[in-house]
């Protein structure tokens, strides 16, 4: 496409909801003839490694059919490819316990990678050819900006939600909200319906309480999180060459128009960034269980409920007991991504064999799932999750509908627009005296959705935004011209 060869390094966020979409928007732009080198810290690089060998060790078991290395794997192993991967050190990160540490232990700990890549950057130009381009998660701006801004470079800064919530932290930052009074509601609500703001542009014409973004994980990092999205976003802002944003104008026409008017930094909707089918995942930090595939095919069409909290969320004990028990009351077929760690504080009876063995035939517990794979099926009638936005947009260009369980951050803001502005799923009531969702209503819900009337209209809904996802990424659709103009600009840049 261009006579000068692009060569960009990329640096996602080393989070499963981050690396995702990253690497997925890589390989948009290697299918266009840009190298790309994708810059993992140990930690995730070791992991994937591990996870890498024990894929092979089982297909040469089984006698698999020998396949090609996957974009993404070891340099070395593909020559050809236009993908390299790379990794850094990261001091002062451990995941030993997964993702169930502080948000600020977590995210100030990116900043110790700043010199290494700098040095990865000096080795990647004397091997040639050099680096024209660096992309990088807005929550890794601080190691990544003045980097591309000390060798002249482009940078691209990767916004891996939803244009809305954008939208929404811009006014946080520049008005007509502000970022104390949001935090104030946050921290003395925890969540309640009552309306914080009407009419502002772009968004819904009421934004409650309980759809502003909140920390609360090990620890309340609500307070830190806005400090540091802040201070990141506002170098997005003023410094990055561009923004672009794992979604598309048919469904999020109205925010991206505002956005478009409030910041200069030309802003491109890319999505939906979903795995293809016929492209092996090599970035999931768990080995996902094929298995639960045959289990698939054996059930009956639209009838099974998946169920994927996603990586980070936690249940407690008592309410997980009240979701199983709710299942199980609802005679519901479903398949369940159980990873360990999921339940805090569980006894050692809770077994997945055991729970298993209690839904009579009806349900399957996994550790982790090929969740495209799995969304995809014909038996999948409904999946119930977290609101990460790319199980969001994934379940969307899938057809899949939804039930909103939000944990974390922009995930109670992406249900408000599943439930209430998309209409392509349902939310759980909770029990103020408990404070927890309990049987009734996880059944009640369940039912609605899998059998009741409101269940066909949802699935009418969500299989209109199908078909926008489809049109949008095709050839002349709105995504595949924004990463073509993306490109167009980088041509354009001085470096």
């Amino acid at each position: 496409m261009a006579s000068k060869q692009h060569h960009v390094m990329a640096v996602p966020l080393p989070a499963q909801g981050h690396i995702n979409p990253m690497m997925r928007f890589c390989r948009m732009l290697a299918k266009e003839g840009v190298i790309v080198t994708f810059v993992n810290v140990d930690l995730v690089h070791y992991r994937l490694e591990e996870l890498k060998q024990q894929q092979q060790q089982q297909e040469d078991e089984y006698g698999g059919v020998e396949q090609q290395p996957a974009e993404g794997g070891s340099e070395s192993c593909k020559e050809n490819s236009k993908i390299r991967s790379a990794h850094v050190p990261v001091e002062g990160l451990d995941l030993s316990r997964g993702f169930a540490l502080s948000s600020e232990d977590f995210f100030e700990a990116q900043k110790s990678i700043a010199p290494h890549l700098e040095r990865l950057l000096l080795q990647l130009n004397r091997s040639g050819p050099p680096v024209t381009c660096i992309i990088s998660d807005i929550c890794m701006t601080a190691p990544t900006q003045p980097l591309a801004d000390s060798f002249n470079l482009p940078r691209i800064a990767l916004y891996p939600s939803s244009q809305s919530m954008l939208l929404l932290f811009h006014y946080f930052m520049e008005g007509p909200l502000s970022t104390s009074k949001v935090l104030e509601v946050v921290n003395e609500t925890k969540g309640t319906c009552e309306a914080f703001a009407t009419g502002l542009e772009g968004l819904p014409s009421i934004i409650q309480n309980h759809d502003l973004p909140q920390f609360r994980h090990v620890t309340d990092d609500t307070e830190y999180m806005f400090k540091f999205l802040t201070c990141e976003l506002e170098h997005c802002f003023k410094k990055a060459h561009s923004m672009v944003v794992n979604s598309f104008y048919d469904l999020e026409g109205p925010a991206f128009k505002t956005m478009s008017t409030h910041v200069s930094t030309p802003m491109y909707g890319i999505g939906p960034l979903v795995e293809p089918l016929e492209e092996s995942n090599t970035t999931s930090f768990w080995k996902e269980d094929e298995a639960c595939m045959l289990w698939l095919d054996q059930q009956p069409a639209s009838s099974v409920l998946f169920i994927s909290f996603g990586s980070v969320a936690l249940l407690s004990h008592a309410q997980f007991e009240e979701i199983f028990s709710g299942f199980l009351s609802s005679t519901q077929r479903f398949l369940w991504v159980f990873r360990s760690g999921l339940v805090q504080n569980s006894p050692s009876s809770i077994d997945p064999a055991d729970l298993t063995s209690k839904t009579q035939g009806k349900g399957i517990f996994v550790d982790w799932a090929p969740q495209v794979q799995v969304l995809s099926h014909p038996s999948i009638g409904g999946f119930l999750t977290h609101c990460g936005w790319n199980s969001t947009v994934e379940a969307i260009s899938l057809g899949v509908p939804l039930l909103c369980w939000p944990y974390l951050g922009d995930q109670f803001f992406i249900a408000k627009y599943a439930v209430e502005e998309w209409k392509i799923g349902l939310r759980f009531k909770k029990d103020d005296k408990r404070g927890l969702v309990v049987q009734d209503e996880i059944e009640r819900v369940i039912k609605m959705l899998m059998q009741g009337e409101e269940g066909k209209i949802i699935r009418e809904n969500v299989a209109h935004l199908k078909k926008a996802c489809s049109k949008t990424i095709l050839p002349g659709g709105e995504s595949y011209k924004s990463i073509h103009t993306l490109l167009l600009s980088l041509l354009s840049s001085e470096i």
